[in-house]
Formats: structure tokens, sequence, C-alpha cells
């Protein structure tokens, strides 16, 4: 499966050349550092319940996008231009990244989840299945982010993933319960837990997370 670049088709071991023997330039002038996984075709063994796709989409990589060591990229990604994809991150198959976006050390971002434009997401949190992320999101440190309210107990169970809209901001160490939105230019302080939907505008904090 080749390597698809936004402008210009581009294999990624034919067609690049290494510079300072630590990172291949792409045409588009994306930069993919040593060690970095692209176009990862996830492989099923039975032991999730979720029905891997067979068949993916090429893996797009921007203009200017770098993508640093130990950064792995499955098939299917799209990341858009300007992006800076951290060390030790990873990017789940059919997600999408949208411009000037930052994916910091050691985040995850589970399977078909769409991040907007100009979105940060900060070190080590977890951005899960499904997930829908609006543009100029500001995502804190060691959030989490779950998609199943019965712990992966019931074969019944619906994925609801949260929703995170246009610029809101949430603080390090939140927690967002699977099916919560939380509303345009809201507020979630460090450490909430957020149980319910959250309106546009407003600051929540605590356990349950209320509003201010």
């Amino acid at each position: 499966m080749s390597l698809y670049l936004v402008g210009k088709k581009e294999d990624v071991k034919g067609g690049t050349k290494m510079l300072n023997r630590n990172y291949k330039l792409l045409s588009n002038g994306a930069k993919i550092f040593e060690g970095a996984t692209i176009n990862l075709v996830p492989v099923q063994t039975g032991t999730t319940k979720r029905k891997i796709s067979t068949n993916y989409q090429d893996t797009v990589i921007g203009e200017n996008t770098v993508v640093y060591p130990g950064a792995v990229i499955y098939a299917g990604v799209v990341i858009g231009r300007n992006c800076l994809i951290c060390s030790n991150s990873v990017i789940r198959e059919g997600c999408v990244i949208g411009d000037d976006c930052i994916i910091a050390n050691g985040v995850t971002i589970n399977y078909n989840a769409k991040i907007g434009h100009r979105t940060k997401i900060m070190d080590n949190t977890h951005i899960t299945g499904g997930m829908v992320v609006g543009q100029d999101v500001f995502i804190s440190t060691l959030v989490a982010t779950t998609n199943d309210n019965t712990l992966g107990k019931s074969e019944k169970a619906v994925c609801k993933p949260p929703i995170i809209c246009n610029r809101a901001a949430i603080g390090a160490g939140a927690n967002l319960l699977p099916g919560v939105i939380i509303g345009a230019d809201a507020i979630v302080a460090a450490g909430a837990v957020v149980t319910k939907d959250v309106r546009e505008g407003a600051i929540v904090f605590g356990i349950p997370a209320r509003e201010k």
C-alpha cells in the first residue's frame, strides 16, 4: 500500500531521500523521522469485539507535517498540513486529523476519530474510538475519554464517544464519560469527571462536574 501525500502521490520507500540520516523529506515538505511507523495495518486476533476492516484507504500526510520518532500511524489515516505528530503517539486506522494540529508525546487516538483544524492534544491523553473533536480545541495532558458505559461487559454495548465542540478547553486529568457533549467555548477544569453534557460557554469542575 502506498503512502499518498496531499497534492502528489509518492511512495515512501522509493520516492524519498534521507537527509542528515534521521528523517525522510517528502516532496510536499513533510518530514518523517526514522523510527516512525506509517501505514500500519491492524490485525484481527479475535480478542476484540469490534470487527476490523481488511480494506483501508491510503494514508495521507499533509504538506509540511512532521512525524517524530516512535510515532505510529495506522492505515487509512488522513493528516492535514503543518501538523506535529510527536514521539510515541499512536493514531489508529480511519482517523482524520485537520490542519495545524499538535498531537503531543504519548497521545493515543483510537479508530475513526476526527480532529478539527488547529486543535492541540497534549501529552499522554487518550481520544476514544469514533470521537469527534472540533476546531481550535485545547485538550491538556492526561485527559481520558471513553465510549462504552458497560465497561466492555455487554455484547450489546453501543459505542457512544464524547463530542468536543469548537474552541472548548479540557483541563489536565479530566475524564469525559461516554456520550457527553462539551459545548462550544466551554471549559472543563482539571480533574473534572464529566457525566453530563456541558452547555456552550459554561465552566464546569469537580466530581461529578458541575457548572461554576
